[in-house]
């Protein structure tokens, strides 16, 4: 019974973990992809 709650908390933080880590790299390539553009842009013009 103990063991079953504790793979369920393990099972919860590893999910909560990947959403946050996920979260943050969608936030941070969307960040890159947008500098990148920008950089671009004005060396075009």
């Amino acid at each position: 019974m103990f063991s079953l709650f504790i793979f369920t908390l393990l099972l919860i933080l590893t999910n909560a973990f990947d959403y946050f880590f996920n979260q943050v790299r969608i936030k941070w390539v969307y960040k890159l992809v947008k500098n990148l553009t920008l950089k671009s842009s004005k060396q075009n013009s």
